[in-house]
């Protein structure tokens, strides 16, 4: 269905004419297609671009401890934040898997030695 054409000398009555003349038409794509929508910039390609801080963001945010100012408590919080994750980054093992220390008196057992020792003299002789 088209509508029908009236002749005006107004540029602006005669794009919006020609807009619609186009959209009833069934070969021409259809109005979602003639609208788009502006894409958010894509910084993925960029790893060092950091992405825009809300200014407001401090309104939002919701402390652990009670707080009269939210944005020393929260830059307080993500500095305590920043300190455990570099002590887990840094942190050592606190278990000892090493073979336990041999202590040379216990394993020689002079005692027995010298036991030994008087039974094979007694033996011999």
């Amino acid at each position: 269905m088209s509508l029908p054409a009236i002749a005006s000398t107004d540029p602006q009555i005669n794009a919006i004419e020609s807009a619609f003349s186009r959209l009833s038409t069934s070969d021409a794509p259809s109005q979602k297609k003639l609208i788009k929508k502006p894409s958010p910039p894509n910084n993925t390609n960029n790893p060092s671009s950091k992405p825009e801080k809300d200014p407001f963001s401090y309104r939002h945010y919701v402390t652990f401890h009670p707080a009269q100012n939210k944005i020393l408590e929260k830059r307080w919080d993500e500095r305590t934040r920043e300190l455990h994750l570099k002590r887990l980054k840094n942190a050592q093992p606190s278990i000892d898997n090493s073979p336990p220390k041999v202590y040379p008196h216990l394993e020689l057992r002079l005692k027995r030695l010298k036991l030994e020792e008087g039974i094979l003299k007694s033996l011999n002789s």
